[in-house]
């Protein structure tokens, strides 16, 4: 360990870096993808803190005052156990430095040059190691640990190894992982082949080049000539595994935002309690250029240890799990289960009366399986749960003062997201049916969400294991990626008849599907179809790249009742449960990829439709600095003409999203909608348009819309949200980032909108005989809402907020029909 330091020390001496201390408890932390193995750390002030697991963000701190420098951290993780290959307590040694150091000025930098430095950094500090435990130990390790002394001297003095990701992919699926593709996180057995066919024989560490961005660090630069890698390099060691990672880091603030807000690590972070305001300092560093452009790397002092002492188990060179292993510090039969009430998940207290005990039980057990919630229970039910092997932890009811952890604490701390308490039949004592009474008022009186009855208790968890196929626990991008998520239950559905019915001339099987905002590529699109849904409606794109809110974008409402305009005009909470009438915030900010992308994709898109089915291209103009109404207008035709291109029969031009400053939505300004229908008309020739648009509470304004629409138009989309003030439990505003206080609210509590707008739509296409059709959207979640609004005058319906939990809503209704 000490000549790991002197090897260390002298080398970053001879270069020219500067020692600099670090936070050790910070709010966030770097180089860790996966925060959820972050320790947090219990404070007086109740705010997220967490001990570091690198000093990287700070490093990059110090770069404001030095143009290199370097640190040694104890880091911690939260590991599930403490084994072979991971330590819950370890040292990294890290370093940070800018361009300047390796010849450049921010006018001459360049990223392939940069890349080349930071490589040479990390194999110079590592052989720096080396070769000081060579000279001071190298006879013990010869003589007690029988190593090869020359096959350490040799990676010490030689440089190391290199091999791309990609080019490791393919040697991987020649040498027996034929399954092994791009995007894969490469684990350690993959790791171990790749070293052991490059070194044939040798003990020489690895590089493995240039990772894909989507599984690594959100500030690792992307990669000029091919924007799907980042400059990135993990080094991998014989024995070890991998012991360092490094990257450029990226310095374009827009870049670096947009990695930021749609990364894995954000996401948890944003669960854990915390918001985007916590990177405001890192980014306005960024933002600001107060840094020239730099790169750093972490080595893992317990790796190079391991790879010396040629050590199969890494936790023989530790000394904190050598000492542990004395203590007993992790011994969970030591300390119990109290440490649960330390997690950032979902959190629900159960106390139930003997028969709902059993009621529940199978409903309980299933959401443990989903893994982001965490139960607490009283004795009774805690005694009943862990017999059951369903994991809770114990909680003392409010009369057994002294005793910790007790319900009155946690509920003053706001702990609780969701209370089950249901009330003994014919309690024992006064005692129980006090704490009962106590735990209700209290849920009331800080607005709780509280059940008392064993159905709707089993109905609120069944909906909580749900897998809606946008996953609101998941941040746009994943959901991009990755989905649409399927529950496991899901079966696509099978048409049986012939498409006898028609939607703005196309003969669909029944007009009825999922509008722009779920449906968020051509594999969305395909999900919809395969689902039964006949329209479906590829979501917003734009003629630019346009970024997404930060996460979290989906939240559940907490409501009674409807949500009226006078209501709207009031603060709104969240809710813990998304119910089975739901209502929900959907708040994107209409992202889009490049124009390049989206064509290809929607091109794509239209191989799934197929006979009866109808895509739908939804489209918008973007709000700029310093815009004149005409550029707006030019920008909203060219978004039209570039939709027309991918050949989709049928468009739909968004007018109830894009915000004019503060004068509200598009749709509002009837002037400034007509001059946009008008041009798009001039662009698109006979392909059919749909104007979708919000809820207008005055008739003159509708008339006037439904003029343009009989103009230039071919449908009328009804209705988009309904915008209102939302906070989170503790009152603060629910959703991060600026103009976010206020947000779209969607689902049951705007039924009454919808069908509302779609009959005074139908009344005034009666009256003055215009041709335009009909398409009711706002809290179909049961298929009496399509029902109810066929009957109100739609031609069409559409369901977002049901569709995505369930998937299946378009095949019960077509099953009623078939009856």
């Amino acid at each position: 360990n000490e000549s790991l330091k002197r090897g260390t020390d002298e080398n970053y001496r001879k270069i020219g870096l500067t020692y600099v201390d670090v936070p050790e408890i910070v709010g966030i932390t770097g180089a860790c993808e996966n925060v959820d193995t972050l320790f947090k750390v219990q404070n007086r002030m109740s705010i997220p803190l967490f001990f570091t697991q690198t000093g990287q963000l700070s490093l990059e701190q110090a770069l404001q005052s030095f143009r290199g420098v370097w640190t040694v951290i104890h880091s911690g993780r939260d590991e599930e156990e403490e084994d072979a290959r991971h330590l819950r307590q370890f040292r990294l040694t890290e370093e940070e430095f800018d361009s300047t150091m390796a010849g450049m000025t921010p006018d001459s930098y360049d990223e392939e040059k940069m890349y080349e430095a930071l490589l040479t950094h990390v194999q110079k500090s590592i052989q720096s190691m080396v070769r000081m435990i060579l000279r001071e130990n190298g006879d013990v390790l010869k003589k007690f640990y029988k190593r090869n002394i020359k096959k350490l001297e040799e990676a010490a003095t030689k440089n190391f190894l290199r091999i791309t990701y990609d080019d490791a992919i393919t040697l991987l699926r020649k040498t027996g992982f034929p399954k092994v593709s791009f995007g894969d996180d490469l684990k350690a057995n993959h790791e171990a082949k790749i070293v052991e066919v490059l070194n044939k024989g040798k003990e020489i560490p690895v590089f493995i080049m240039k990772y894909p961005k989507e599984i690594k660090f959100f500030n690792m630069k992307v990669y000029t000539k091919n924007p799907r890698i980042v400059l990135s390099a993990d080094l991998i060691f014989p024995y070890a595994g991998e012991g360092v990672g490094s990257a450029v880091r990226e310095h374009d603030f827009t870049k670096l935002n947009e990695r930021l807000i749609n990364s894995n690590m954000y996401r948890l972070h944003i669960q854990r309690g915390g918001t985007y305001d916590d990177f405001g300092w890192y980014l306005n560093i960024i933002k600001s250029r107060k840094t020239n452009p730099h790169a750093g790397y972490g080595v893992g002092n317990e790796r190079v240890l391991q790879y010396v002492f040629g050590e199969s188990d890494i936790r023989n060179v530790s000394l904190c799990s050598l000492l542990n292993m004395q203590s007993g510090d992790w011994n969970t039969d030591k300390y119990g289960k109290a440490s649960i009430l330390l997690s950032d998940q979902k959190h629900i207290l159960v106390s139930l009366n003997r028969e709902d005990k059993k009621t529940l039980l199978p409903y309980l057990s299933k959401l443990q399986e989903k893994g982001n919630f965490v139960l607490y229970a009283t004795k009774n039910t805690h005694k009943f749960l862990a017999r059951n092997k369903v994991k809770a932890s114990l909680v003392y009811k409010i009369s057994e003062i002294g005793h910790q952890p007790n319900i009155a604490d946690l509920l003053s701390r706001r702990v609780f997201d969701l209370i089950i308490n249901t009330p003994s039949i014919n309690p024992k004592t006064d005692g129980e049916l006090t704490d009962g009474k106590l735990i209700r008022k209290g849920a009331t009186d800080l607005g709780i969400q509280l059940i008392t009855d064993s159905e709707v208790a089993v109905r609120i968890v069944m909906n909580l294991t749900k897998q809606p196929f946008y996953d609101p626990d998941r941040t746009y991008q994943d959901n991009y990626d990755h989905g649409p998520y399927r529950s496991v239950n899901y079966r696509p559905y099978e048409e049986s008849d012939k498409p006898l019915k028609k939607f703005l001339g196309q003969k669909v099987f029944l007009p009825f599907g999922i509008p722009a905002g779920p449906l968020l590529n051509s594999n969305f699109i395909k999900f919809a179809f395969e689902s039964g849904f006949d329209l479906a409606v590829y979501k917003t794109i734009r003629t630019q790249y346009f970024p997404t809110h930060p996460f979290p974008n989906i939240l559940s409402v907490k409501i009674d009742g409807e949500l009226t305009m006078k209501k709207a005009k009031k603060e709104l909470m969240t809710d813990v449960v998304f119910k089975n009438k739901m209502t929900i915030t959907n708040s994107f900010g209409v992202p889009s990829k490049e124009p390049f992308i989206w064509q290809k994709d929607v091109q794509k898109a239209l191989e799934f439709e197929k006979s009866g089915k109808l895509l739908i291209l939804s489209f918008m103009g973007t709000t700029k600095e310093n815009q004149t109404e005409n550029e707006f207008i030019d920008d909203y035709v060219l978004a039209a003409k570039m939709a027309k291109e991918t050949k989709v029969k049928v468009l739909e031009t968004n007018l109830s999203c894009p915000n004019r400053g503060t004068e509200g939505l598009v749709c509002y300004h009837l002037d400034l909608v007509e001059k946009i229908c008008k041009g798009i008309r001039s662009v698109i020739g006979s392909t059919p348009l749909i104007l979708k648009v919000g809820y207008y509470p005055k008739d003159r304004e509708l008339i006037r819309l439904c003029e343009i629409a009989n103009e230039y138009a071919s449908a009328i989309s009804a209705i988009n949200t309904i915008p209102a003030y939302l906070l989170d439990k503790f009152g603060n505003q629910a959703l991060p980032g600026s103009m976010r206080s206020v947000t779209g609210i969607c689902g049951e509590a705007i039924r009454w909108a919808g069908l509302e707008m779609v009959r005074r739509l139908s009344k005034i296409r009666e009256k003055h005989h215009f041709k335009y059709e009909v398409v009711g959207v706002g809290g179909v979640i049961t298929p009496d809402d399509y029902f109810n609004y066929k009957e109100a005058g739609a031609d069409a319906v559409m369901s977002a907020t049901g569709a995505m939990w369930y998937p299946d809503l378009a095949a019960k209704i077509k099953k009623e029909l078939s009856l």
